[in-house]
């Protein structure tokens, strides 16, 4: 059955009340992502993006439940001293796109109130939009720089830095124009980002230095059971990644 985005919603809601009942040290919760946006499916499959911000250092800053087979809740949990400077925020490249379009589901004390508002002050104004942008730029200059003065074999976790340095330098495009890109539908959103700052080029870019150049189609069916193995190796207690793939490993599927 198709989910629609009012059962998302409701799914969210209900999880969260849920939540707050038994665990004292949430202080509020929000909503962000697909789920507000008008494509909010993938495929048929998407996942809802919740964030407890806590009164307490968390444990555990990120995990997934699994709803359905086609939807997962996506869990962050922050600790509330990261919001003390709520205008600082606003040129944080990941922090401030999300709580500008922030949806609050739990905010008894008005916490979130004050730091939406500080958020969404000036936020568009350019020299915020650079301070945003310039964050993941450096960020992949860093990596660069590095691989390239150390040469590294190229074993899975350099290319998972070479991978992270990529999608840096993609998302200090992206967030001039918007939100940063996240994994599910990177390349899908990058093409109107790069077209939204005058560069459509950048897209044929992009894909040069993921190796698309070299690729040929049916490698891709080959990947999927690899892939699938994988997410069951996490799932039995084996460390492959930082990502929860196990409560996502139905709506992470290639499209």
């Amino acid at each position: 059955m198709r989910s629609t985005r009012e059962s998302l919603l409701k799914n969210a809601q209900e999880f969260v009340a849920e939540q707050v009942r038994k665990d004292f040290q949430i202080l509020a919760a929000y909503l962000c992502g697909s789920v507000l946006e008008e494509e909010y499916l993938l495929g048929g499959t998407t996942d809802i993006d919740l964030f407890f911000v806590r009164l307490d250092e968390p444990v555990v800053k990120r995990e997934a439940r699994r709803l359905t087979d086609e939807v997962h809740l996506d869990i962050a949990h922050l600790d509330q001293k990261e919001f003390r400077q709520a205008r600082q925020l606003r040129v944080h490249p990941w922090l401030g796109p999300a709580l500008k379009d922030a949806r609050v589901l739990y905010d008894p004390q008005h916490f979130m109130d004050f730091t939406v508002a500080g958020v969404r002050g000036q936020f568009t104004r350019a020299d915020h939009t650079h301070a945003r942008a310039s964050q993941p730029a450096d960020s992949a200059r860093r990596i660069l720089s590095d691989l390239r003065e150390y040469q590294p074999q190229p074993d899975p976790d350099n290319l998972l830095r070479y991978l992270r340095a990529v999608a840096h330098t993609a998302n200090a495009i992206a967030v001039l124009s918007g939100p940063p890109l996240t994994e599910r539908r990177f390349l899908l959103r990058f093409p109107p980002r790069a077209a939204a700052v005058g560069r459509p080029g950048l897209y044929r870019g992009l894909l040069g230095l993921l190796g698309a150049s070299r690729l040929e189609r049916e490698w891709l069916s080959g990947w999927i059971g690899d892939w699938q193995a994988a997410c069951e190796a996490v799932n039995g207690g084996q460390k492959a990644s930082t990502t929860p793939l196990p409560a996502r490993r139905h709506t992470l599927k290639l499209q």
